[in-house]
């Protein structure tokens, strides 16, 4: 956890940033997969829960406004995965990953996109390892599918529940 929890500065580059985001998915028990990397297409990042997918793209190193332009990569990435996801039932969450709160205008923000922040990361984290040294205490005698199921869910860590913790991105 500390490994990822170092990719996850966003002052690293995008690609240790987005690789973070990757291990960070799969350890969240999300099928976690970078589309754009292994494809050229999509998203930074793509997570799929049971109830819910995130389409992610990953503006680290951010220091100004969410910009047109970044707002068309993300309306982009949705569309790819409407596409190529075989799960629209669960629906797909666009989010940006990145401390950038502001779009430069209300039009580039019309789809909804989310925000994901380093101190939401960094919290997603921290819970992650209070669920790690709780089931740790039962014994590995005690760890089933369900009872991680459950501890995931008792600390906020399913796929709706991270959703409902997402900010807006603001005008």
């Amino acid at each position: 956890m500390d490994e990822i929890a170092a990719k996850l500065s966003f002052a690293m580059p995008a690609d240790v940033v987005e690789q973070g985001v990757f291990e960070l998915g799969q350890i969240l028990g999300a099928s976690s997969s970078r589309p754009e990397k292994e494809t050229g297409r999509g998203p930074d990042n793509l997570w799929l829960f049971d109830d819910v997918g995130l389409c992610l793209e990953a503006k680290s190193e951010k220091t100004s406004n969410i910009f047109k332009g970044e707002a068309a990569q993300l309306v982009l990435s949705l569309e790819w995965c409407r596409e190529h996801v075989d799960a629209p039932e669960k629906g797909i969450c666009p989010v940006f990953v990145s401390n950038a709160t502001i779009a430069d205008r209300a039009e580039d923000i019309s789809f909804g996109p989310m925000l994901m922040s380093e101190e939401l990361v960094f919290d997603l984290l921290r819970k992650l390892r209070q669920v790690i040294l709780g089931l740790s205490f039962d014994g590995p005698l005690f760890t089933d599918p369900a009872t991680v199921g459950k501890a995931y869910n008792a600390n906020g860590l399913g796929g709706k529940q991270i959703i409902s913790r997402l900010g807006r991105v603001g005008v």
